[in-house]
């Protein structure tokens, strides 16, 4: 006749100013926290808020490596809060995670003010992307790419810094297929960009080591080790595996992720519906049993070459990604065209990287919005990049990250 209560998630008051506006919060940013982040103050002692009013929410205004200061507002109730109430995350601050984009037509003929105003609208239409006046390095342009003849129409060019394509070029009246090839862009550089240092997170005080394993046909495998680059080089048909160690001291989950040459991103490990973790000061070898292997190549055409103006490349560099987390999380939303589906079952860590890369279920202002909070989890990653080369090609000099495979 007992009932079982689950443990209260919450986090511990740490002080007080004297004139109870002010509180101290035993959490900082090595555990998710941000500016804006909200929380709903209780007594010490309370073992469930269900049914409750707390006493007061208060909003984060600075954030430290561990503890956090926050403005109370009251919501009815009289409680003094005291040191050691209890405060229970209502949703995290998040910065805006959307890609910027600028739209640059010059003065090509055949482009009318109304196919402008019509991708405008489509781009402000997208969680993802915003429209800038003042772009940055980041900033992916779309602008109107002459016909390459007498009597052919402009298209649209998504190009990167440098002023290459780096999607296929589109249709003036092909609105959607822009907007796609932008969001498939935006949401592979925002979840490139993902990373949570030393400063925010405990594990990143303990980053994992990693090293990439290759080998070719049925050698054995082994450590790779950098060329003339400063990166590992293989050749097309190299299979490449990874080495982590755990170096933190309680177990971590692992994640590792392809950004690829063709513009794609893979989630390579775990497989589906799996999350065992690695304990503390454990290693283990990744993509290298029978059956697990990913085998790497270039791209037929790469990088995109519009009517000839670019020549084929025959190297270029490659990312995989390690995310270590203190719980389980599923990058497989990265695959998705469209975001979460209704109920799907979605942890608090998973829901944050989401919410990074614009992936998130629910928005209001065309902006993600934090169905859950993810407070108590932690979270680090590691890059390791390599160069790849065709086959019996002498090694050039590798350019960035390209986005080969959008159509």
């Amino acid at each position: 006749g007992m009932k079982e209560i689950p443990p209260m998630r919450y986090l511990r008051v740490s002080g007080v100013a004297a004139d109870g506006n002010s509180i101290t919060l035993a959490a900082g940013a090595a555990i998710g926290f941000t500016v804006g982040t909200v929380v709903a103050l209780y007594p010490a002692g309370t073992v469930n808020t269900d049914g409750q009013t707390p006493m007061a929410l208060a909003d984060v205004t600075a954030v430290r490596a561990l503890d956090s200061t926050a403005t109370v507002r009251a919501v009815g109730r009289t409680d003094k809060i005291m040191q050691s109430d209890r405060a229970v995350v209502q949703s995290v601050g998040l910065t805006d995670p959307r890609r910027t984009m600028q739209i640059i037509v010059g003065k090509t003929a055949g482009v009318t003010a109304d196919a402008v105003a019509r991708l405008k609208t489509a781009i402000a239409a997208s969680t993802i992307l915003r429209l800038v006046d003042a772009p940055t390095l980041d900033t992916l342009t779309v602008r109107v790419w002459p016909g390459s003849g007498a009597g052919s129409a402009p298209r649209w060019a998504v190009t990167g810094a440098d002023a290459t394509p780096v999607a296929p070029l589109k249709a003036i009246d092909d609105v959607t297929a822009v907007v796609r090839n932008l969001e498939i862009l935006a949401r592979q550089g925002l979840a490139l960009a993902l990373t949570n240092g030393e400063g925010n997170s405990v594990l990143g005080r303990a980053r994992p080591t990693v090293e990439l394993l290759y080998r070719y046909g049925q050698e054995p495998f082994r450590v790779a080790t950098p060329g003339a680059s400063g990166l590992p080089e293989f050749e097309e048909s190299a299979q490449i595996g990874v080495r982590i160690k755990n170096n933190h001291a309680s177990q971590v989950y692992l994640s590792l992720l392809d950004f690829g040459l063709s513009g794609k991103v893979t989630p390579m490990y775990p497989p589906k519906g799996a999350s065992e973790p690695l304990a503390a000061g454990a290693t283990i070898d990744l993509l290298v049993r029978d059956g697990e292997q990913w085998e790497f190549w270039l791209p037929e055409v790469y990088p995109y070459i519009a009517e000839g103006a670019l020549p084929v490349r025959d190297d270029g560099i490659e990312t995989i990604k390690l995310f270590a987390t203190s719980s389980p999380a599923s990058f497989e939303f990265l695959e998705e065209a469209e975001g979460v589906r209704a109920g799907d079952a979605i942890s608090n860590i998973e829901m944050f990287f989401r919410e990074r890369v614009g992936a998130g279920p629910a928005t209001r202002e065309g902006r993600p919005v934090a169905a859950t909070a993810p407070a108590l989890d932690d979270w680090t990653t590691v890059l390791a990049p390599f160069e790849m080369r065709r086959k019996g090609t002498a090694r050039v000099a590798a350019m960035a990250l390209s986005t080969a495979g959008r159509n």
